[in-house]
């Protein structure tokens, strides 16, 4: 089973006069992230930024609502050695902007997932009918 595509910034508002974040950038503090985590709506932050927001204001930062720590979801993203940028793991392409991504959520515990291309997931999981994460072989 397939969980939200995740990308920063991905909710559907109207867009006159905004443009995406980049891909790499925590939708808190606008700078890339290290440690990231996704929102329950897809959005992703740095974890040491929305954690102490979370604790003081107990609300998503994007969409304003009710929020708790607890709702995060832990990113395991590969990061190519070489470059410095996060890609699949799978098909060890790095990501881009326009590079659509998928989180497999591990159950359990339900609050960590692996993150992939969709490229990968369309041609391993869905079309060969495979429900087992890509990289720890768990059924999903």
């Amino acid at each position: 089973r397939l969980n939200s595509q995740i990308r920063s910034g991905s909710i559907n508002h109207s867009s006159a006069g905004r443009r995406p974040l980049p891909f790499d950038c925590c939708a808190l503090t606008l700078t890339p992230f290290t440690n990231p985590a996704c929102s329950p709506d897809g959005v992703i932050f740095e974890t040491s930024a929305i954690m102490p927001y979370l604790m003081k204001h107990g609300r998503d930062p994007v969409t304003g609502n009710a929020m708790t720590s607890q709702q995060l979801v832990s990113l395991q993203m590969d990061k190519d050695e070489e470059t410095g940028k996060w890609q699949c793991p799978v098909l060890c392409k790095p990501f881009s902007n326009h590079t659509k991504i998928v989180a497999i959520r591990q159950n359990p515990p339900g609050n960590e997932a692996n993150v992939y291309s969709h490229e990968a997931v369309q041609e391993l999981n869905i079309k060969s009918k495979n429900n087992i994460d890509l990289l720890s072989g768990k059924k999903n």
